[in-house]
């Protein structure tokens, strides 16, 4: 009886014409604008658990402090300061990440790149990072750059979802990907996702593959996002997995919690 109901409710949700496509577009403009506006206020804590293949399988866990900043209008970037390393404290200097993010978002524009690069020599290394802030990819100003489509209903931490399908058409290749430390630009391609209800964006995915000598190299990530007690959509989630010729290499899991604004 159980499994039939949940059939009948998700054929019925199926049935729904989807969303007008401009609404869903309005509401992602919407929340970019207010996430760069708010999110660089807040810092979090941030773990991850990084799980490559080799002989044996390698798996490290970090522990950050995690904020945003921002260094210009539009362009938000990640910060962190490395807590722990497979459970084990790291010695730091005193000030924590609030004074930090502060200091970042106040200076000037020149000498916020050149904090950020000081910054990022003790941050994390091999890890895909700075996919917080995809969500400024579809500010009203960039829409026009992507071409959507409606790709079919699904569900999200239980509750019914609409998902659309986004190319990049012009502008700059704006995913990088590295392939023996030498940089592969792509356009990009993926999903956005929004909860039925109020259209709230949930979900962006990212997926691009580039040929190399012999063989392929496929990266799929995902960002899912969340309200904040202070009702500012963050970053609850990413996950990052790179494969070579369809065997997974590494992936990469962030989760994000613990969020206070940091002024």
């Amino acid at each position: 009886m159980r499994s039939g109901l949940f059939i009948f409710a998700a054929l019925g949700m199926a049935a729904q014409a989807a969303p007008d496509q401009g609404a869903v577009l309005r509401r992602f403009a919407e929340e970019a604008e207010r996430f760069a506006a708010e999110a660089p206020g807040y810092v979090g804590r941030e773990k991850l658990r990084q799980t490559s293949r080799g002989s044996p399988v390698r798996v490290h866990e970090v522990e950050s402090e995690f904020a945003l900043v921002s260094v210009a209008p539009g362009d938000v970037r990640e910060v962190r300061k490395v807590v722990s390393v497979n459970g084990k404290r790291v010695r730091s200097s005193r000030s924590g990440l609030d004074s930090l993010a502060d200091g970042i978002a106040s200076s000037h524009p020149d000498q916020k790149r050149k904090l950020l690069e000081r910054f990022e020599r003790h941050g994390l290394h091999g890890a895909a990072t700075d996919f917080a802030p995809l969500l400024l990819l579809f500010a009203a100003d960039r829409l026009e750059r992507f071409e959507f489509a409606f790709a079919r209903a699904d569900r999200m931490n239980d509750q019914p979802a609409w998902v659309y399908r986004y190319q990049q058409l012009d502008g700059d290749e704006a995913l990088i990907i590295f392939e023996k430390g030498k940089p592969i630009r792509q356009r990009l391609r993926g999903e956005i996702w929004v909860i039925a209800a109020d259209l709230q964006p949930a979900r962006i995915t990212l997926d691009s593959e580039t040929a190399g000598k012999g063989h392929s190299l496929r990266d799929f990530s995902f960002i899912d996002y969340a309200r904040s007690g202070q009702g500012v959509l963050l970053p609850a989630r990413v996950v990052h997995k790179q494969f070579r010729d369809s065997v997974q290499m590494v992936e990469d899991d962030f989760h994000y919690t613990e969020f206070r604004p940091s002024r």
